[in-house]
């Protein structure tokens, strides 16, 4: 009798020791993930905007297999603080976003965001690249006849259509050609553009076609692109003896464009034929892509290297380029930039199953207690009787 008391004594000393020291069980971490693992934006990170006086960024810090009780012992530093600043730092009890830090830019330029933890004798060290940019936004331009080009070249007398678009990070905006930009020529004598981005050539020699745009932010931004004209040359038949009629030479065509592209493995892609730049998320699971583009000019041919081809896909940003060559030699780039989400999504699933599983432990472990603590008093009861 005394050696079943016992037994009872023990394990309720137990139970109350579990609860009272707070073991705790630890799911398997995820192989894939570091230690500790700093995230949200930056340089090398194709999600979200850019870093700017205007525009904070926030990033997170993961912890995998440390106890996230070790969160308040990493040390978030940035080694420029004349470029970057912390503007705020909050703690939770996730893995996955251990500690969230709002980082404020304060002039142009690059700094380093980096978070170290030291446990148990080892220093993990994780680290973000970030440029201080003047404004979210950018402006692309581009035309319809020399589309993906960062030149054009045309004759006297001869005008092209330009496009403005407005692009905040990786996010295309939208077309802001005749909605608040200025248009301006370098050399007016060379090139002319009224508001709504028609260029004219008048008369020969290279010229630059200049956009501004006034952001939401104050800021205003520009871009420029370059246009050489050229003279429409003459036939001179006064050395012709036989005043024979010179023949017009041919001339080359100058059509360097994709009239479809087909992308495997990516869902809900669409082509327009006179964008040339589009950026495409994939799942993390997606291992490769294969592009298939169709000349829409039969005499243009692919650059070495730059056409149709399956391509294994990394983590984050894969910039793919395909360059085609018009027959007179002018190259247009399209830009596929596909975007393979992070396993970060893989990390968040197991560090909800982790909560589940540091909870179902205790929980059967109190249940047992219970349980043993209850036939102890009933057995007591039936020995008194």
């Amino acid at each position: 009798m005394k050696n079943k008391k016992n037994y009872f004594l023990g394990l309720l000393i137990f139970i109350l020791a579990f609860f009272m020291f707070g073991v705790r069980v630890y799911a398997i971490p995820d192989p894939d993930q570091p230690e500790v693992f700093l995230y949200g934006f930056g340089d090398d990170y194709d999600g979200g905007g850019f870093l700017t006086p205007h525009t904070p960024r926030t990033c997170h810090v993961a912890l995998n297999n440390i106890p996230i009780s070790e969160r308040k012992n990493v040390k978030l530093t940035i080694d420029n603080k004349d470029i970057a600043q912390i503007q705020s730092i909050t703690y939770s009890d996730d893995n996955h976003a251990a500690i969230t830090a709002i980082i404020k830019g304060k002039k142009l330029g690059t700094a380093h965001i980096i978070a170290s933890l030291t446990y148990k004798g080892v220093t993990y060290t994780s680290k973000i690249t970030t440029t201080v940019r003047e404004s979210n936004y950018q402006i692309i331009l581009s035309n319809d006849n020399f589309k993906g080009s960062q030149t054009a070249t045309i004759k006297i007398n001869e005008t092209l259509k330009m496009t403005a678009f407005l692009v905040a990070g990786s996010l295309h905006i939208g077309d802001i050609t005749s909605k608040g930009v200025v248009w301006s020529s370098s050399n007016e004598k060379v090139l002319s553009v009224n508001n709504s981005g028609l260029v004219t050539a008048v008369g020969e020699g290279t010229a630059s076609i200049i956009a501004k745009y006034k952001t939401e932010e104050g800021v205003t931004i520009s871009n420029s692109y370059k246009i050489e004209v050229k003279g429409n040359k003459k036939s001179n038949n006064s050395n012709n003896k036989n005043n024979t009629p010179s023949k017009t030479p041919v001339e080359k065509s100058k059509v360097n464009t994709l009239s479809d592209v087909k992308i495997s493995n990516v869902e809900n892609f669409e082509f327009v034929s006179n964008e040339a730049n589009y950026n495409i998320e994939v799942e993390s699971n997606v291992k490769e892509v294969e592009i298939k583009s169709t000349l829409t000019d039969a005499k243009s041919k692919y650059v070495d290297g730059y056409g149709n081809r399956k391509i294994e896909l990394k983590e984050g940003n894969n910039k793919i380029e395909i360059k085609v060559q018009a027959e007179n030699g002018d190259i247009g780039i399209y830009t596929f930039n596909i975007i393979k989400k992070s396993s970060q999504t893989k990390t968040t699933t197991n560090t909800s199953k982790q909560k589940s599983n540091n909870f179902i432990l205790p929980i059967a472990v109190f249940g047992i207690g219970v349980i043993s603590i209850t036939a102890a008093i009933i057995y007591k009861k039936k020995q008194s009787l």
